[in-house]
């Protein structure tokens, strides 16, 4: 696992955090840009991920205002794992939906591309890990929880996670 120095720029907001609690669940993102991200090369995935802090933090209109990126991890097309939000604290992934609940998004556009069987195999060694440290753990894509109609975590992602068992 990469830890967020290898990608973070600047430090959260950790009095505007809530602490996560007892994990009880995991939801599966993907990134989603409409053109997709297909890199290997660990400099495009940090910048990838700088992008998504950049949104997520940037006061609205240009971004979203939260006090962080909203994942806990993400995973990369070449299947690195990457530490994001501390896992200390609750996500800001899916609205009404975050307590308990560990946030990973999968770099890529999954209504445009399938998931690297890399990607696929490393989702699968977190879901593992996280099932050992907190127990029985309920997998869920983005749009199983959603308020808002979404197709995240694309139609291939989202086809997939019912093999992963925690």
């Amino acid at each position: 696992m990469l830890p967020r120095q290898a990608w973070a720029v600047g430090t959260p907001d950790l009095d505007a955090m809530i602490p996560l609690g007892d994990c009880t669940a995991i939801t599966v993102h993907h990134s989603g840009f409409p053109e997709g991200f297909t890199s290997s090369a660990m400099a495009d995935a940090a910048a990838n991920l700088r992008a998504i802090m950049e949104f997520h933090t940037s006061a609205p209109p240009k971004g979203r205002g939260w006090a962080d990126i909203g994942y806990h991890f993400a995973i990369d097309p070449a299947g690195r794992v990457w530490e994001l939000r501390s896992v200390k604290f609750q996500g800001a992934h899916v609205k009404n939906h975050n307590a308990g609940n560990l946030g990973v998004v999968c770099l890529g556009n999954f209504d445009l591309h399938p998931l690297p069987q890399e990607q696929f195999a490393a989702l699968r060694k977190l879901v593992a890990m996280a099932g050992r440290r907190c127990g029985v753990l309920r997998i869920y894509g983005h749009r199983d929880l959603a308020d808002n109609a979404t197709s995240c975590p694309g139609a291939y992602l989202w086809s997939q996670l019912k093999s992963i068992k925690p």
